[in-house]
């Protein structure tokens, strides 16, 4: 039977390569003569994409691309497929992002300006909900070359279903410009993309899962752990100070739901050493008081909002003017005798977007003790870290504390402040 192809009419495509990658490395890593390995001319000495060409027929290209594909070239993975042969010179430059499809974990330590830097950035995040998109201002100074740039951010999206060029909705574009070094003129050349960091795209790009010594997540975090009947949300903002409680801590409190107590900075420490006092007022009964919502216990009706001296900003926190802390606490459902509506005057002013107004308020049964004492094995609720938040701005003017203003009767708030 006729063959429909004829010999060398098939080429493997390669895409994911590095910016930098050259027909002779090619040429080496798939052992071929350098003859058959074509980098578009337009993109000779910065390409992401390559071809080999010359394959007898269909399937011999397949078999190639298949051997080949998932490969790591010159730190890269790859992805190769058979494509039928045409005259590459012709062919478009189309700009194509790398987009790399294994983690890239370092154990270099993070250096103090990184470490403040990424600060910054995070809390400019919690003021706005869109990540700080910058250039470092030594970027374009007459000092310095600029030979390449990277631009990187997370995504929380499976990166086989991610298609970054829909996700920019924009083009790459490279630019040239004269810049004076020394005595004479320099033309630097640089890629930018542009009309791509919309406020829309800054939102999507701050949807991040993690960074260095930070975790969060959205939703209900489902990792298996009991934590009860109530949903565990990522207290978004604050650092935790964890205690050591016993030495099989998930054992013990397994089934034991996670909620927060807000307090003065002058019966923390007493709280922590003694024990926990049941509430004087008493809305919803006698007992306990405390919330599934960090939102709602950092209210400075309950948790105290501090301005940092500079003494301890030098020595403990290292910037930041605000600081407010919450217990965290765990408890078993069966010592919770009441779940109530909010009792701060809201109305239905939404307070936390996970937990309803109406049940955001529990009161936890302290079994007729005058003070429930957390080292007592038969405790109904166990102390198990410290939450701290630190802000350079008053924390009223975080977006997640708008409900601080507003009343059922829809007049402004008086119980901010003490």
């Amino acid at each position: 039977m006729a063959s429909n192809t004829l010999d060398g009419i098939w080429s493997v495509k390669i895409v994911y390569l590095p910016s930098s990658v050259t027909v002779q490395e090619l040429a080496n890593t798939f052992n071929v003569p350098f003859s058959r390995v074509r980098i578009p001319k337009v993109q000779q000495y910065n390409t992401y994409y390559a071809f080999i060409n010359d394959f007898n027929s269909e399937q011999v290209a397949r078999n190639f691309a298949d051997q080949w594909s998932g490969s790591s070239v010159l730190g890269n993975i790859i992805k190769c497929s058979a494509v039928p042969r045409k005259d590459n010179d012709s062919l478009p430059y189309t700009p194509r992002f790398i987009v790399r499809t294994q983690p890239e974990l370092s154990e270099e330590p993070i250096i103090s300006e990184e470490k403040t830097y990424y600060e910054e950035c995070k809390q400019y995040y919690q003021l706005t909900k869109m990540p700080l998109v910058s250039v470092s201002d030594e970027i374009l100074t007459d000092n310095l070359a600029l030979e390449s740039v990277s631009f990187k951010f997370v995504i929380d999206e499976n990166y086989n279903e991610f298609n970054i060029e829909n996700f920019l909705s924009s083009v790459i574009l490279e630019l040239e410009f004269m810049k004076k070094f020394g005595s004479g003129m320099k033309k630097i050349k640089m890629k930018a993309i542009y009309h791509a960091i919309t406020d829309k795209l800054r939102e999507e790009m701050g949807k991040q899962n993690q960074n260095s010594g930070h975790t969060y997540w959205t939703g209900a975090l489902q990792d298996g752990r009991d934590r009860g009947d109530s949903p565990y949300y990522c207290p978004v903002g604050r650092k935790r100070y964890s205690f050591h409680v016993c030495d099989n801590f998930h054992e013990k409190v397994k089934g034991w739901c996670i909620c927060y107590h807000g307090t003065k900075f002058s019966f923390g420490l007493s709280i922590l050493l003694s024990g926990l006092k049941p509430a004087t007022a008493i809305s919803h009964g006698k007992g306990i008081y405390a919330s599934p919502s960090i939102i709602y216990v950092s209210h400075p009706r309950y948790s105290k909002v501090r301005e940092i001296n500079l003494s301890e900003q030098s020595s403990f926190f290292k910037r930041g003017k605000y600081v407010q802390f919450a217990l965290e606490y765990r408890v078993h459902p069966k010592y919770r005798k009441v779940v109530g509506c909010e009792t701060l005057g809201a109305g239905k002013t939404i307070i936390d977007p996970n937990i309803n107004n109406n049940i955001i308020e529990w009161v936890i049964d302290n079994n007729n003790k005058d003070i429930v004492d957390f080292n007592d094995p038969d405790a109904s609720i166990i102390c198990s870290g410290l939450m701290i938040r630190v802000t350079d701005n008053h924390p009223m003017f975080l977006p997640e504390s708008h409900w601080w203003g507003q009343r059922a009767s829809g007049q402004k708030c008086n119980i901010i402040y003490d």
